[in-house]
């Protein structure tokens, strides 16, 4: 999953114009890139500072669309499961 978004930073990805309108995410892929982060992080292997930048900036960016995906709940007045 993770691997998908390896050449992009956050920045790419938040100034993409080809992005569908709406992203959804679930709390598993959420859960799945914090993991890869943590793993590539914390791992004894020599992995690349730039891969667990890019692992961090993918959580991050999954992070922001699920606060996205809530706040439209709220304001279309379904609340956050809506």
């Amino acid at each position: 999953m993770a691997s998908q978004a390896s050449s992009l930073t956050m920045e790419q990805m938040e100034d993409d114009d080809d992005a569908p309108e709406m992203l959804r995410v679930t709390p598993a892929e959420i859960r799945a890139a914090r993991q890869a982060w943590l793993e590539a992080r914390d791992s004894d292997d020599d992995v690349p500072q730039s891969r667990v930048h890019m692992l961090f900036e993918y959580y991050r960016f999954l992070i922001s669309v699920e606060a996205r995906q809530i706040a439209d709940g709220l304001h279309d007045g379904g609340g956050p499961t809506s």
